[in-house]
């Protein structure tokens, strides 16, 4: 940078940091970014700033429903939601409502499906790669002369009822 720029510290002005936001994620709209120089070892005095312009949290909420199959007596549930709302939210659910009677009829906690795809297409979602998702649900459960509906979901709490981002599908 030096050679290029004939600036007082140019050969030691380059910097390179992270941040973890993690659970921060789901509440984020934007991070604002500022270089100090200073003369103070706390930071705040005497200091000269460049503020970056801010930094754009993802804050979609995507969702797909890959396949939806029977084995045996088993409706097998498979598919992959993806979004940074979910980041404080432990519990994934997938969720099965019977639109007919209006009640939800089957609940399944899932565990995290490697998706490469999903990560290569949602760079900025944080968890995109294991965003994928397999429920079994048992067929004795449905009334299968209605209209049933899955909802994924992501919730803070363990029974998947509070604090909730959902998809329905």
């Amino acid at each position: 940078m030096a050679q290029v720029h004939h600036v007082y510290g140019a050969d030691q002005s380059g910097f390179r940091t992270s941040f973890q936001l993690g659970s921060q994620l789901a509440t984020l709209g934007q991070v604002q970014l500022i270089s100090r120089y200073t003369d103070a070892a706390n930071g705040n005095s005497n200091s000269y700033d460049y503020w970056f312009a801010p930094v754009t949290i993802n804050r979609s909420n995507r969702a797909h429903l890959d396949g939806v199959t029977v084995d045996g007596n088993q409706l097998i549930v498979n598919g992959w939601h993806a979004t940074n709302l979910a980041a404080n939210k432990s519990y994934h659910y997938v969720i099965v409502v019977d639109q007919t009677s209006g009640r939800e009829v089957g609940r399944c906690l899932v565990k995290p499906v490697a998706r490469p795809d999903v990560a290569q297409a949602f760079s900025g979602v944080m968890g995109a790669a294991t965003a994928g998702f397999q429920a079994d649900f048992s067929l004795n459960q449905f009334n299968l002369n209605h209209r049933l509906q899955v909802l994924s979901r992501y919730s803070a709490s363990a029974d998947g009822n509070r604090w909730i981002i959902g998809l329905y599908q």
